[in-house]
């Protein structure tokens, strides 16, 4: 029994280990390609980034879509025109971030602090905003028309002029 607990022991030791040689190798990649050559190709669709620090990076016209990036710290990154579709970003820090006419549809932005995020022409078809931090963020009625459904957890913090829909009007989440 105690050999077994040891081998058991040992193999999600060893898991946990992968998974987070993954992150950084995927968190180097990012970083080479982190430069402000508009035309850099940023092909990071798909990638585990939890909880990494990507802090004040420029990833204009990145393709992020599908990646895991919860508990992140994007503080002052550059997403502009970036695809973010269905990205995992519960719980990160986009303080500052820029996400001028990025795609976030149908991501996960649960718990997110978007405080003074850029989001002009930002779409968020289908994104679930519940409990994120929208303070100072020049967020636009439109743009949250089409967010999914955030129960008894709204977006908090809203501008003043902006109305949150009813949730009765909105879909479901997708995940």
């Amino acid at each position: 029994m105690i050999a077994f607990l040891g081998v058991a022991y040992t193999t999600i030791t060893d898991d946990r280990r992968a998974e987070q040689a993954e992150r950084l190798e995927n968190l180097r990649f990012i970083r080479e390609r982190s430069d402000e050559k508009l035309e850099t190709p940023r092909p990071f669709n798909g990638m585990d980034l939890t909880g990494q620090n990507m802090a004040g990076l420029f990833l204009y016209d990145a393709d992020i879509a599908l990646a895991a990036l919860p508990d992140a710290n994007l503080l002052r990154a550059v997403l502009a025109r970036a695809d973010l579709s269905g990205t995992d970003l519960s719980g990160a820090n986009l303080v500052g971030t820029d996400f001028t006419e990025a795609i976030l549809d149908q991501a996960v932005l649960t718990g997110a602090d978007l405080t003074e995020t850029m989001v002009d022409s930002a779409s968020f078809e289908g994104a679930n905003l519940s409990d994120a931090n929208l303070l100072g963020t020049r967020i636009t009625s439109l743009q949250l028309s089409r967010i999914c459904k955030y129960g008894d957890r709204p977006p908090r913090n809203l501008p003043t002029d902006v109305e949150l829909p009813d949730n009765r009007d909105l879909t479901e989440c997708g995940r």
